[in-house]
């Protein structure tokens, strides 16, 4: 099962990201089996021969590939619980985040996650995590799980991660992390807010000063007017 995932979840990234096609595009109107991958994708066995899908299956997995396209969330997650097979219903998981994951709870992200490690395109579920969990209230333990890595990639994550942080008494770590996104990141006013608000007594005249260069040097939209 492992090859077959990671083999429809390539073809499905790779049909995503030349220009969106439609389902019916991608995929055929009769029961087939999952689309092969090059030998260059990891897990690949030229031995492998696929499954193939039911009608029902086939029929719920294009509707859900649809209704992920369309963000349709609902339509997504419906046929997601009808679909039998698990591969094809992972693959549906996998299309509805990568499309819509801000529209979805952190309790969904943080599964895929976990579920969709080694999946395309991980760098978007991540990112998509941490805004939601920034807005969700999950608290100091969901934030330091989710960036054990101690790498936010987002300034929804930072926030959230140096909150996690300073809640649980590692200020220092917390300072740390608030002062070099101040120093080396550029984001929206609102966020530029949230961070005067809850740390200015950290930021130095020096932090400030290596924004304000920060930003003048390039194209970095809104913060430049705070």
């Amino acid at each position: 099962m492992r090859t077959g995932q990671i083999m429809i979840a390539t073809s499905l990234a790779a049909a995503l990201a030349v220009l969106a096609p439609n389902p019916q595009d991608v995929l055929p109107s009769q029961p087939v089996p999952y689309a092969s991958a090059s030998s260059s994708v990891p897990g690949y066995s030229a031995t492998y021969q696929g499954r193939v899908l039911n009608e029902q299956d086939t029929a719920l997995f294009r509707q859900g590939l649809a209704a992920a396209r369309a963000r349709d969330v609902f339509g997504a997650q419906s046929a997601m619980s009808q679909i039998r097979d698990a591969s094809a219903r992972k693959l549906v998981e996998w299309a509805l985040i990568d499309t819509s994951g801000e529209q979805l709870s952190y309790t969904d992200l943080a599964r895929g996650q976990s579920d969709l490690a080694n999946w395309p395109r991980g760098e978007s579920r991540r990112a998509a995590a941490e805004k939601v969990l920034d807005r969700s209230g999950m608290g100091a333990d969901a934030a330091l799980a989710l960036m054990s890595d101690g790498k936010p990639t987002t300034v929804e994550g930072a926030i959230a991660y140096a909150s996690a942080l300073e809640q649980r008494g590692r200020q220092d770590e917390a300072r740390a992390l608030v002062r070099n996104w101040w120093r080396t990141r550029s984001f929206d006013d609102a966020p530029q807010s949230r961070i005067l608000g809850l740390w200015s007594s950290w930021l130095t005249p020096a932090d400030h000063e290596a924004r304000l260069n920060m930003l003048l040097l390039g194209p970095h939209g809104p913060a430049t007017r705070s």
